[in-house]
């Protein structure tokens, strides 16, 4: 199996994105994300900021989800489960904005391309006018 090949099997069974539709009375139907998980250097300062402070990354992006301001509990919280804590909040914001996808999918996002996949969640909450706080992203 080529590189190639594989990247296209995982963008498009995993981690696609694709246009929103609507149901007969207003209802989303769920569909993918907005952000294609392998455009994360489309936004290189998010990524290096994704990169080098992950678990700062996603616990402004789990305040952003809930509604809140970040504290020191939520970074602390990301830091003793970090794998646990990046699914179940990848899952809050795949479930909040109707976007497809699992557990699994999730999960094999944030083990096999972590930075891209907080990249993705960062962008997404931009994207949706939801803006994070987070050093350098002004």
């Amino acid at each position: 199996i080529n590189a190639e090949y594989m990247g296209h099997f995982l963008s498009v069974y995993f981690f696609s994105s694709a246009p929103r539709s609507t149901m007969g009375q207003g209802q989303e139907v769920p569909s993918g994300w907005d952000i294609d998980l392998f455009g994360c250097c489309e936004e290189p300062k998010i990524c290096i900021v994704s990169c080098c402070c992950p678990i700062c990354q996603v616990a402004y992006q789990k305040a952003a989800v809930e509604g809140k301001s970040c504290s020191v509990m939520d970074a602390c919280l990301i830091s003793c489960c970090p794998l646990c804590c990046m699914v179940s909040i990848r899952g809050a914001l795949r479930e909040k904005n109707s976007i497809d996808g699992s557990m699994m999918g999730d999960c094999c996002a944030l083990c096999c391309f972590g930075v891209c996949a907080v990249t993705q969640q960062q962008r997404q909450l931009i994207l949706k006018g939801v803006k994070p706080d987070g050093c350098c992203m002004d």
